[in-house]
């Protein structure tokens, strides 16, 4: 018995020719092999830049490319290193809820009809949650000081829509009014 390797280098029809020999007989043996690239294509949608803790998100593969007949599967690892937790999704559009943290999101694609799995990863950044601690003081009946103390989030960050060096401020209010930070 002897054994033959076909390894192609690309998609396309291959006709194998062969010939068996065993000094007194010969027998000729032609095949025609077809090569798909039906290997999938994971295209991750890009990611928002400023998504924060405790908000729902939705990942995107509908751009991912796919030539064969089967129906692929997607699946999605989420893996926050700041905690080590591992989430996995399935879907073409999976929706979760994060919390605060760096994240690796790999994106695996596998069909019935394709010669290999495919994969692609993305990094991106869940901030904390924005939050204000304030502290009021009164100069005299008709003025106030407010001190603000802001933490998570990300920075540069404003009150009323001006920037505010730092994540502290203090705001004096001679009028009544709503104000926001």
């Amino acid at each position: 018995a002897a054994n033959f390797t076909f390894t192609p280098t690309q998609a396309g029809t291959y006709t194998i020719a062969l010939t068996a020999d065993n000094g007194t007989c010969t027998n000729d043996v032609v095949t025609t092999i077809m090569v798909l690239d039906n290997t999938p294509t994971p295209i991750i949608a890009p990611i928002n830049a400023n998504i924060c803790d405790n908000t729902s998100i939705t990942f995107d593969a509908s751009g991912s490319i796919y030539a064969g007949s089967e129906t692929p599967t997607y699946q999605w690892t989420l893996l926050n290193t700041t905690t080590n937790q591992q989430t996995n999704l399935i879907g073409i559009q999976p929706t979760t809820v994060l919390t605060s943290g760096d994240y690796i999101l790999t994106l695996t694609i596998t069909a019935p009809d394709a010669c290999l799995d495919a994969s692609t990863s993305t990094n991106f950044t869940v901030t904390p949650a924005l939050s204000v601690v304030t502290q009021t003081a009164c100069i005299n009946p008709s003025s106030y000081n407010l001190n603000l103390t802001i933490a998570g989030g990300t920075p540069p960050y404003t009150i009323n829509g001006n920037p505010i060096a730092g994540n502290t401020s203090t705001l004096v209010f001679n009028t009544p009014n709503n104000y926001t930070a």
